[in-house]
């Protein structure tokens, strides 16, 4: 019966399985072991990955309390299906000639994966190259690649060909990105989730939807390209607070996007061959509208250079654009 009135309302019970004691990503973690047959050497607190090709079978799910390095020439194939999840801090010490390979052959669910690490991962001249997401039960990750409250860095990495929805995802995380590669990812190249972080020298290309996206984060972009983004180059939401410096979008749907009370800083934007340039909305009903200042751009063949619904704001130089 509903308080304050006298009709009786029925629904029939819906006949579920109940809750399971331990879900899917706290069994990976009770799972999370050494063992001294492994792939790697292990070294005291250190878990290390030598030059060569490492075939693995079985999921790879490091503990707390090490670190893990995979040294120039490591090459880590997960085409098995195999996950390599760690819950320690990683170190890709790849060199240009003997660059650091995380690989995939096939389609299965595996991912590269670092959760809670402790301390910061750094990631240097590291290919992830035809990975899908981690996949355990129930519990399905949206990257190929994915830090969760890990802070890591990132220097002359590729991210390319990888089949999840996001090839890089970071979660709740301090991060740089400098001087990377993401090509050919079927939706958003990078999704940052209530992250800090800067981003220079990087190149978006071939994505099916963003180049980057962020949601509730702060960070810092600089001398960027991106190009072929299937929907926007730059999507910015949920109260981010994005700078975006001397970069160049081409050949995307939208160029760039604010949505949801963010904020977008724009200084030396090139944008060309895009069906919108700047656009601005609301899209989730707990927020309010996005904010764009441009302090200098160029425009060549934008079909429409702003789209600014009610709620949101641009300005362009010293003019305010409300639509």
């Amino acid at each position: 019966r509903a308080p304050g009135t006298d009709s009786l309302f029925s629904t029939p019970i819906i006949e579920r399985a109940p809750p399971a004691p331990v879900t899917a990503a706290e069994a990976l973690r009770k799972r999370a072991g050494l063992s001294p047959g492994g792939p790697y050497r292990i070294d005291g607190k250190r878990v290390l990955f030598t030059a060569g090709v490492h075939r693995l079978q079985d999921d790879i799910i490091i503990p707390p309390g090490y670190q893990v390095v995979l040294e120039a020439g490591a090459e880590l194939d997960l085409s098995a299906g195999a996950h390599f999840l760690s819950y320690s801090p990683v170190q890709a010490l790849g060199t240009e000639d003997q660059p650091v390979k995380v690989f995939s052959n096939g389609s299965a669910p595996n991912g590269f994966t670092v959760i809670q690490a402790g301390e910061p991962s750094v990631m240097k001249y590291a290919v992830f190259e035809g990975l899908n997401a981690l996949k355990e039960g129930n519990w399905e990750l949206t990257g190929a690649i994915t830090f969760y409250e890990a802070d890591v860095q990132l220097y002359r990495c590729v991210f390319r060909n990888n089949h999840s929805e996001d090839g890089l995802n970071i979660i709740r995380s301090e991060f740089r990105l400098s001087h990377c590669l993401f090509s050919d990812t079927p939706s958003d190249a990078f999704d940052s989730d209530f992250c800090k972080g800067t981003i220079d020298h990087c190149r978006f290309e071939r994505t099916g939807n963003d180049g980057m996206d962020f949601s509730g984060s702060i960070v810092h972009i600089e001398d960027c390209n991106l190009e072929e983004n299937g929907d926007k180059g730059v999507s910015v939401g949920e109260e981010s607070d994005v700078t975006l410096f001397r970069t160049a979008i081409r050949k995307a749907n939208i160029a760039v996007a604010s949505k949801d009370l963010s904020m977008l800083f724009i200084r030396e934007l090139d944008m060309e061959d895009c069906e919108q340039g700047f656009v601005g909305f609301q899209k989730k009903p707990e927020f309010g509208g996005g904010k764009i200042i441009v302090e200098s751009y160029n425009a060549k063949n934008i079909k429409r250079l702003h789209a600014i619904s009610e709620g949101s704001m641009l300005q362009l130089g010293e003019q305010v654009v409300r639509e």
